[in-house]
């Protein structure tokens, strides 16, 4: 029996596994940058709430402002 020429299949044995690893690697890494994103948008929202409470004129539109600013913050 003859042998078949292997030269090559280790290039494409090493982009299959490539892709198999990476593919769910990414997946991973971009939830993790959603999860910081939101992180960070409530932090945001948080400090524009307590801003506008702390500037708002009388205690009456203090608390709708708080949370106009900080639904503006989440949008």
């Amino acid at each position: 029996m003859r042998r078949r020429d292997q030269r090559g299949t280790a290039l494409v044995e090493v982009t299959w596994l490539a892709v198999l690893l990476l593919v769910p690697l990414l997946y991973v890494v971009l939830a993790v940058f959603e999860v910081q994103r939101a992180a960070y948008a409530v932090s945001a929202a948080t400090r524009a709430a307590g801003r506008a409470y702390t500037l708002a004129p009388d205690q009456a539109s203090a608390g709708l402002r708080a949370r106009a600013a900080a639904d503006v913050a989440m949008a």
